[in-house]
């Protein structure tokens, strides 16, 4: 692919950091089955995302693939909204059995802010 090309990227949060010499930019590492990715947020599109970002253990993103030598990372454009129209919710009482076994059903990722 060609750098600024447009691509989608789907993944589980592993690591959000926000270092103060960045200017504002925020930096999330997903994993898929195939290996980690890089995405990089300018201040206005994470302001704009924050609460998907933050609310979701898994992300599906939209951007521009960035490239320097082997090095590749992808500067979003948009966080696309979780629809989950075809997935049936478990039944109360199996949701509290997994409660009760202390099976955690929500990811989590780590957070460096």
């Amino acid at each position: 692919m060609r750098t600024n090309a447009h691509v989608h990227a789907f993944g589980m949060t592993l690591i959000k950091q926000a270092p103060p010499s960045a200017k504002g930019m925020v930096f999330i590492t997903l994993e898929d089955e195939k290996g980690f990715i890089n995405l990089a947020f300018d201040p206005k599109t994470y302001r704009k995302f924050h609460q998907l970002i933050e609310g979701h253990g898994f992300l599906c993103i939209s951007g521009k693939l960035q490239k320097a030598s082997n090095y590749h990372s992808i500067l979003v454009e948009r966080v696309h909204p979780e629809r989950r129209t075809d997935i049936k919710e478990l039944p109360l009482e199996k949701s509290q059995e997994h409660q009760q076994q202390g099976l955690k059903l929500k990811v989590k990722p780590r957070n460096y802010f």
